[in-house]
């Protein structure tokens, strides 16, 4: 499953109204890039945000709309983060996932820099294609 849009509405922490589009056929991996401060976590935040509406991750610290909300405005809630996934939107793909017990594989996140103070981050650079995974038991290729 791919995320195909992501919108954070009416003032969700440092944007009024941000659109990440990536088009009708969207990568299967996608990186945040950016200088400290411009608002890559917040992007991530905002889709666990809306994620976690669902009680699905929890929410570690009872985050409100003190922190979620640019303005601080009381009721600001999921609504304001819209997500567009390659299958639908986020809501009519998590009631499929449920019925097969499966609502838990909507989201991904990895980063291992942010928690691992063992990698040492030497070198970025592009790679070769990586091949899209044919059965979902099989073991996905290795990046070094």
């Amino acid at each position: 499953m791919k995320i195909r849009k992501l919108q954070l509405k009416n003032g969700y922490k440092r944007f009024h109204d941000l659109t990440i589009d990536l088009g009708d056929e969207p990568k299967r991996i996608v990186a945040l890039v950016g200088p400290n401060g411009c608002g890559k976590s917040s992007v991530l935040d905002g889709m666990l945000f809306h994620h976690n509406a669902h009680g699905l991750i929890g929410n570690k610290g009872h985050k409100d709309f003190e922190y979620h909300s640019m303005n601080r405005t009381p009721n600001f809630d999921y609504q304001n983060v819209i997500i567009e996934l390659d299958q639908g939107q986020y809501s009519a793909v998590r009631q499929e996932k449920l019925k097969h017990g499966k609502e838990k594989t909507i989201f991904s996140f990895r980063s291992p820099y942010r928690y691992n103070s063992n990698l040492k981050v030497k070198q970025s650079r592009a790679t070769n294609d990586i091949p899209e995974r044919v059965n979902e038991n099989e073991t996905p290729p290795s990046i070094i």
